[in-house]
């Protein structure tokens, strides 16, 4: 009795298998499901960072909102494509480089204002101790923050998209008027 119980369990199971490598037509719809699951953990990470508007001058206040807790690391991006480290741990630094805000303050740091016109960071190249100017050109800068902020997949990380113009906007506006005239 023991054996046919077996036998048949495995066939069973091989049957099973079997049907389950069998190429099956889904409805159109099982795909749209995937696709809204995807977006919507997109827009939850795009909740972690955000700013009131997209826009920077030189001399402009960025202010930086998140949604705690804060992941250990933030970073920014300039439009060169350069690195910097604003939050990471403050153990074992090396010479002058320090954090904006150690990782352990920044847990539960719901704002965070940075001056463009002064502001500076960990440039993470090597053999330079010292924190450099950060926003230095105009173009897209891009802050992602994270568990580890070297990853394979971007997803992984938040990511918030500005916009900085060198140049006060006073300044700017004086030069787009003066170019009509």
């Amino acid at each position: 009795m023991k054996i046919i119980i077996n036998i048949v369990l495995f066939f069973g199971f091989f049957s099973g298998t079997y049907n389950r490598f069998v190429p099956i037509d889904l409805p159109a719809s099982a795909n749209k499901i995937e696709v809204e699951v995807i977006d919507t953990l997109t827009k939850s990470n795009a909740a972690k960072i955000s700013v009131d508007h997209t826009l920077f001058y030189e001399g402009d206040t960025l202010i930086l909102h998140f949604s705690t807790p804060n992941d250990p690391y933030l970073g920014v991006i300039d439009p060169d494509g350069h690195f910097f480290y604003i939050v990471f741990p403050d153990n074992g630094v090396l010479g002058d480089l320090k954090p904006y805000v150690d990782s352990k303050h920044f847990t539960n740091m719901r704002t965070m204002n940075i001056h463009t016109a002064s502001f500076k960071a960990d440039p993470y190249i090597y053999e330079v101790d010292k924190n450099q100017p950060v926003f230095t050109k105009s173009g897209d800068y891009t802050f992602i923050m994270g568990q580890n902020l070297h990853v394979d997949d971007p997803k992984m990380l938040d990511h918030l998209l500005v916009h900085y113009k060198r140049g006060s906007k006073l300044e700017l506006m004086a030069g787009v008027c003066a170019e009509k005239l």
